[in-house]
């Protein structure tokens, strides 16, 4: 894969005034990845790294003592760089070496998100907002409570990215009215903190097009095998919360009746497990045949079930749902296991773009 080197230099590019201006400008030595945004938009265009030729950025970004004031000022979930070597806090995780957001890369390094529309749901603090922004997405980013530190973030550093609040399993379907369906939707750490998985799950699939993508991750039990779901009274999380836990084997068939076909996985092995889903949607009479060795799923999906699983359960409107022109490139495999001793991750590049600051005013 071919790959773009940039570094954040403060100083003056030639001929565009004095260092003290705070002009910022690119040169080489950032690597980022082929399907991030592309030559016309932010790319080198006169001289740097190898033959290429370098384009200067001269956007001033929002001064480094309101940033540390906006550090200050909230509670952040998340730890996103802003710039100028300021970082917002977030939560850590002792003993750990990766968050849940690293289980997200090796799939997003793949998918070509430019132009796409996507949905970004449990956003947080939108740090994976802003990375899906800078791959070139059209991004909504919701939350069951209004986040102030993604409406701030969003509004010093004049981001795209739209909002939505109040958005809880109940009712993120009604977004299809208003937004319409989706090229791609990222839901991380959300189906094990509400009551009915597969009701998300169905509602998440009524606002995705037919071979649209979606990442879903969060708490897991690793059975394979049996199809189990764990009522959560803290077994893992120190957290009232966390509801369920489906078994590995569980989600599979949750997300396969819900019309998906899984692409790839990765399972965090560690003391509280994670796994994460690379699935595409598709139509349940396309999925019928795909799962002829699975009798139930195979029968289940290929006609309209009873009339007693409307409205979230909508044969039909899978059926007939529009088609998304969403592509993704190779993935160099389709299992993959972490775990505690893993330091290294498929795609780990991609969250130097997870801020808001990337890349003219980082």
């Amino acid at each position: 894969m071919a790959k773009r080197i940039y570094n954040w230099v403060v100083g003056t590019p030639p001929g565009k005034g004095s260092a003290s201006s705070g002009e910022h400008y690119w040169k080489n030595v950032w690597s980022l990845p082929q399907n991030s945004l592309d030559d016309q938009e932010c790319r080198p265009k006169h001289v740097g790294f190898g033959q290429r030729k370098m384009k200067f950025f001269t956007k001033t970004p929002p001064p480094k003592e309101k940033l540390e004031k906006i550090v200050k000022q909230f509670p952040w979930f998340h730890s996103i760089d802003l710039g100028m070597g300021i970082k917002t806090p977030g939560q850590t995780f002792p003993g750990h070496t990766l968050t849940n957001l690293h289980l997200l890369l090796p799939f997003l390094k793949s998918l070509h998100l430019k132009n796409a529309k996507v949905l970004d749901v449990g956003t947080w603090d939108g740090k994976m907002a802003f990375l899906l922004e800078n791959l070139g997405a059209e991004v909504l980013a919701v939350d069951v409570v209004r986040r102030e530190t993604l409406l701030t973030l969003i509004k010093v550093f004049s981001s795209n990215i739209q909002t939505k609040f109040d958005v809880s399993d109940k009712n993120i379907s009604q977004l299809k009215s208003k937004f319409g369906q989706f090229d791609f939707i990222l839901c991380a750490g959300v189906f094990y903190h509400v009551y009915s998985p597969i009701e998300l799950i169905l509602a998440l699939r009524k606002l995705i097009k037919n071979n649209g993508y979606m990442i879903l991750e969060g708490g897991v039990t690793l059975d394979e095998n049996e199809a189990t779901m764990l009522f959560h009274q803290l077994d893992y999380y120190e957290d009232h919360t966390t509801v369920w836990l489906p078994s590995i084997a569980c989600l599979r068939t949750m997300v396969k009746y819900a019309c998906f076909e899984i692409i790839a996985e990765v399972t965090y092995d560690s003391p509280i497990p994670r796994h994460a889903m690379l699935v595409r949607a598709k139509k349940p009479s396309e999925l019928a045949v795909l799962y002829e060795n699975e009798p139930f799923l195979s029968t289940f999906l290929s006609r309209p079930p009873s009339s007693f699983l409307l409205p979230q359960y909508n044969w039909d409107e899978f059926e007939k749902a529009e088609t998304s022109n969403i592509k993704i490139g190779a993935l160099p495999q389709t299992r993959w296991r972490m775990d505690l001793n893993t330091t290294a991750v498929e795609g780990e590049e991609l969250l130097q773009l997870a801020t808001p600051a990337w890349p003219g005013n980082k």
